[in-house]
């Protein structure tokens, strides 16, 4: 079975190399009036043509080639990406608090009023902390119950933070005017209470009840949250 199979395909290719033998020795000048056999052989060697009678299959694709070298940073030199790395190294060096995302937060553990811990923020180089975001509360609730030194006295502490109430409307608004995006009100607040206008925070120190934000009169003398770039 296997040599009647091998004759059979010698046979063609035999044929086959008498017929492109036949038209290489009758190719007539114009295409249209030559051999319909011959004008098939023309097709099959003719690269123009290579497309209408096979189709392209893309096999496995290969190993990857090797890494090429890095590129440049661009229009960005490089002395000032070292200058903005030494000035936030040196940021996170003088924070004697928590650092986030370029921002230092500190305590200042004395008690004092609305008007002074502005001042003293201050003359940190800061201001009272604004409270932007759920995330950023919730670090720096953790931070204050963490790092505030004075537990074996108190209880709870309470916290100037950055923001103004407004019995009018009911919103908050930060240092740079803006609407407080983020709130967690201390239970039973706020509180339409006449003066009541600047805004603080309570942590326990069981971490457990009624604490968060909540207005209050500005001779009120607690402790300071402030940041500073």
């Amino acid at each position: 079975m296997k040599t009647f199979f091998y004759l059979t395909i010698i046979f063609l290719l035999l044929r086959l190399q008498y017929k492109y033998a036949f038209c290489q020795r009758n190719v007539i000048s114009t295409e249209e009036n030559s051999y319909t056999v011959c004008q098939n052989f023309k097709g099959i060697f003719d690269p123009s043509k290579q497309n209408l009678h096979s189709k392209v299959v893309q096999g496995i694709p290969g190993k990857r080639g090797p890494k090429g070298d890095k590129g440049s940073l661009g229009n960005i030199e490089e002395s000032v990406i070292v200058q903005n790395l030494s000035e936030e190294l040196k940021t996170f060096k003088n924070c004697d608090g928590l650092y986030r995302a370029g921002i230092c937060y500190f305590l200042l553990e004395e008690k004092v009023s609305y008007e002074n811990a502005v001042s003293k923020c201050e003359l940190h180089g800061g201001h009272l902390a604004s409270i932007t975001s759920r995330q950023l509360y919730g670090a720096l609730f953790r931070f204050v119950y963490d790092g505030f030194v004075l537990w074996q006295s108190s209880t709870y502490a309470q916290f100037w933070i950055d923001g103004t109430y407004s019995n009018a409307n009911g919103l908050v608004t930060l240092r740079d005017t803006n609407k407080s995006p983020y709130i967690l009100w201390y239970p039973g607040y706020p509180r339409p209470t006449e003066g009541h206008v600047y805004m603080a925070f309570e942590v326990k120190k069981s971490f457990s009840g009624n604490q968060n934000m909540f207005n209050i009169n500005p001779a009120h003398r607690i402790y300071s949250l402030c940041q500073k770039s």
